[in-house]
């Protein structure tokens, strides 16, 4: 049986163990974990997940998504899938809607405070996610605490939940609004058309003792106004024609634009809001995830509140999360295929229609003794969005609990009566999971801000561990009980045998027909072969066998394609080795040294490359002095493209601009990196 646990390490990006399948890593997301291949026998297998997720909450709303989409990676139905959810609320639910697969679901509503769905198919191709919305009655302010304290000699943990509803809560605060569109040229089409339309729309709501100005950006940045404009007709008036002049072309300088709206003007005492909206990654100016970060917010002086708008699947959402989380606003992230954006920024609005309790403080009695309290500084009340404290207690009773903050009029308290924090509590499992992420989550975000630091980083990986919490410093693998394998690396070997690995590789097309061979080295006994297929170089790989290969040599069938590339894996011992990829067909016509990615870099950046003929490849690398800083590579190889990856932490590099040099026989290739840290 294959035990993957949860140890120090690093995740090596999105996908973790999807080696250099570019596809499926996009697929699995900014944030997923996986097995490495070769840890996965032929045969039937079973996998178990148990995680704890904090579901989306909307004006009431709440929205299960169960990942079933699988893209193009499942390459035979499902034969069974079966799901089951039970719903208990400490709110009346009002209506519970099944969005996709309707058909498959049966819905029980047990009473006002539990429901039941269970979603059951056969021979199943998912083609989108399960959704269901669930909504609520949110007639009134609502607290809850949940706790969990299984053992009387440690601490218990709870969590405390604290819903506005929907109330008057008396005089509007003034508002300085900023609008930030994206107007690069991937935003073209009916992006911009809708995101031209979202600024109109929230011109709609505004009051006369509002302000607002309108930045639009792409390789450049262009501020409407030289200073905030009053919200009266005339002004709105040509604002209009501005926005509807805004046209879609060139890169995405997200640093400038969001620079020069929290450089402008605002109202002291007044509720300054930065609506950021962006389709891409930042790919003019700083481009720097961690830099653009670290500076927006260091550099807020007027303390304005950033709300982000990521629209499809090209942005970096832990950037503008980040953005978010750090400047007290919040990121919406949607597919523009499913929802307009104008729809979606109008909707948003309802969060700044009611004043929201800025500033907020909750304060536990002395009587309960707490610590470890998350998030440290709390996000402003909103009206429809939910307020969460995590936290530890000793001592156990029922205290009443205040939530003190600012509003327009003047300070006030919100007093929550009978919060009890027992003395044992076996139930809410989820609750020390629940603090332990937050914690996680809150010193990430500030390392993104301020730096990493080796202290903060050693927490969180003692978190990580004792709680199952996968994070950047960690990482799943098999726990094989010895720590004394030092000596593998040193032979290259398994026990003191080499590890077989491909030697030669080649391939022939004719008409419909492609003919493989391939030799290896190292170990050959009881070695056994897969073959992977794909047409593009970066994936995915599809195998194309049923049964294991034991010769080496394989006859494919693909019909119209000039080009096709293959992966091999060597079975050995239970062990699946893969191969770099192989191309077969039309060679390419010259070497290329590709623009490294992400450059400029802050830790890590791939370098890929294509090779015309056989021959030494060396890859250099040098300071602007001329002096060699490390070689990464140096050995023949085989036509094709190809890559490697360069750690910048590993060769303790200093900030600065660097020269790469690909030498192939007689020709000379060089591309500029530059490291930030």
């Amino acid at each position: 049986m294959i035990e993957l646990v949860l140890q120090p390490g690093e995740q090596g990006g999105p996908g973790g163990g999807v080696g250099d399948n570019n596809a499926l890593r996009e697929f699995l997301g900014s944030n997923p974990f996986s097995a490495p291949l070769d840890t996965l026998l032929p045969g039937p297998f079973m996998i178990y997940l148990r995680y704890v997720q904090l579901l989306p909450y909307d004006f009431g709303e709440v929205r299960l998504n169960y990942p079933l989409f699988t893209g193009d990676f499942l390459t035979n139905p499902i034969d069974t899938v079966a799901i089951s959810v039970s719903i208990e609320s400490r709110r009346s639910i009002e209506e519970l809607t099944v969005v996709n697969y309707e058909e498959e679901t049966e819905v029980e509503i047990e009473d006002e405070f539990h429901a039941s769905l269970i979603l059951s198919a056969d021979e199943m191709t998912p083609e989108q996610d399960w959704t269901v919305n669930i909504q609520y009655n949110q007639e009134d302010i609502g607290a809850w605490l949940y706790a969990h304290r299984s053992n009387q000699e440690r601490s218990g943990y709870f969590m405390l939940v604290i819903d506005p509803g929907v109330v008057d809560t008396g005089e509007v605060v003034p508002k300085y609004f900023t609008f930030v569109l994206d107007r690069s040229g991937s935003m073209s089409g009916n992006k911009i058309v809708q995101a031209r339309q979202a600024v109109l729309n929230c011109f709609d709501h505004l009051l006369d003792h509002d302000f607002f100005n309108i930045i639009d950006f792409a390789s450049d940045v262009r501020m409407y106004g030289e200073e905030m404009r009053a919200a009266n007709d005339e002004n709105i008036a040509a604002a209009r024609r501005y926005v509807g002049g805004i046209e879609a072309a060139g890169s995405t300088n997200i640093y400038q634009a969001l620079t020069d709206a929290i450089s402008q003007d605002m109202g002291e005492d007044a509720a300054n809001q930065i609506i950021f909206t962006t389709d891409g990654l930042p790919t003019a100016g700083q481009t720097n995830p961690e830099i653009i970060l670290r500076d927006i917010t260091n550099n807020n002086e007027m303390e304005a509140r950033i709300f982000s708008f990521g629209i499809g699947s090209d942005v970096n959402e832990a950037l503008l999360a980040g953005l978010s989380e750090a400047n007290h606003g919040i990121s919406i992230f949607f597919d523009p295929n499913e929802e307009r954006i104008d729809r979606v920024i109008s909707e948003f609005y309802r969060y700044l229609a009611y004043p929201a309790l800025v500033n907020p403080f909750v304060d536990i009695p002395d009587e309960i003794e707490v610590d470890s309290l998350y998030p440290l500084e709390l996000q402003d009340v909103s009206a429809g969005r939910q307020l969460y404290v995590y936290g530890r207690y000793d001592s156990f009773g029922e205290v009443d609990i205040e939530l003190m903050g600012q509003m327009p009029d003047g300070d006030t308290t919100m007093t929550f009566e009978e919060m009890n924090f027992p003395e044992e509590e076996n139930g809410n499992e989820f609750v020390p999971r629940m603090w332990a992420k937050a914690v996680i989550d809150y010193w990430l975000n500030y390392m993104r801000i301020h730096g990493e630091d080796d202290e903060i980083i050693e927490r969180i990986i003692q978190l990580s561990l004792e709680y199952g919490i996968l994070t950047p410093y960690t990482e799943f693998g098999e726990d094989d009980g010895d720590d004394d394998d030092d000596d593998d690396e040193d032979d290259g070997g398994r026990n003191g045998i080499e590890i077989p690995r491909i030697t030669s590789f080649n391939g022939t097309i004719s008409g419909s027909e492609v003919q493989l061979s391939w030799t290896i080295g190292g170990s050959s006994s009881n070695v056994s072969f897969n073959i992977y297929r794909s047409s593009d170089f970066t994936g995915p790989y599809v195998r194309i066998n049923n049964q294991s290969i034991s010769g080496y040599s394989y006859c494919d069938n693909v019909s119209g394609s000039s080009v096709i590339y293959y992966r091999i894996e060597i079975m050995s011992g239970g062990e699946g080795i893969m191969s770099e990829p192989f191309r077969v067909g039309s060679a390419p016509d010259q070497f290329i040294l590709s623009d490294p990615f992400p450059n400029p870099f802050n830790s890590l950046t791939r370098i890929n490359f294509t090779v015309s003929s056989k021959e030494r490849i060396s890859l250099t690398l040098y300071d602007l002095h001329g002096r060699s800083i490390a070689t990464l590579l140096d050995r023949e190889l085989n036509v094709g493209e190809h890559y490697v990856s360069l750690n910048g932490d590993k060769l303790n590099l200093a900030n600065g601009t660097y020269i790469l040099q690909m030498e192939a026989g007689k020709q000379k290739m060089m591309k500029k990196l530059v490291y930030l840290k």
